[in-house]
């Protein structure tokens, strides 16, 4: 960045930022849906009206680039891990010459976890299992913790409020955790249901 002391005061304004969209999108969805939460909250919308499908195909729009994106950081940084532990430099010849394998790796990935989103019944009970405990490191936990191990000297402030969300992530991912496993075997006793009704 342009001014490397500035980062910490970024980062800063950065997680609160985040932390705060993050918190009222999750509230407001659960205050105005409580009960009936879909698996996306988008689910939820009256299709019927004209402003919530344009909102539904925003949501699915900006789905492709944070696709990209979180899954570029990933490669990115096993990829550079890889060619470290082989001591081979960043941008050198034999760099280069691994360049066709690793786009190859890349789009395998990228196959590999379209086609187990299309194949395994209810994905979004797996992936909502999932999003529980990493969403909540993500953006509540890793962020403060990370926070407070760099910059909490003389802000006692600032210390007790990433203590308080570092708390509050961890007490999300332990309720959201219940709620997915609780919501994965309904529909499996649902789905178990239905089938003896069929036969």
């Amino acid at each position: 960045m342009r001014r490397p002391g500035g980062f910490l005061h970024v980062s800063g304004w950065t997680i609160a930022f985040f932390t705060v969209c993050y918190m009222a999108v999750g509230l407001c969805g659960n205050i105005r849906y409580a009960g009936h939460v879909e698996q996306q909250l988008s689910l939820n919308f009256d299709m019927s009206r004209p402003t919530n499908r344009v909102a539904v195909l925003m949501y699915c729009l900006q789905l492709i680039p944070t696709y990209c994106v979180v899954y570029f950081c990933a490669y990115e940084a096993s990829e550079l891990k890889f060619i470290r532990e082989r001591g081979i430099e960043r941008h050198s010849l034999e760099h280069k010459r691994l360049r066709p394998k690793v786009v190859l790796l890349r789009w395998l990935g990228l196959g590999t976890s379209a086609a187990i989103a299309l194949v395994v019944p209810r994905f979004g009970d797996y992936i909502g299992l999932i999003g529980a405990v990493a969403t909540s490191l993500a953006i509540y936990i890793l962020p403060h913790v990370a926070w407070l191990r760099e910059c909490r000297a003389g802000k006692p402030c600032g210390t007790v409020v990433s203590v308080a969300v570092a708390v509050f992530g961890v007490l999300l991912a332990v309720v959201g955790t219940i709620q997915s496993v609780q919501g994965m075997l309904d529909s499996a006793a649902s789905g178990s249901g239905s089938s003896l009704a069929g036969a």
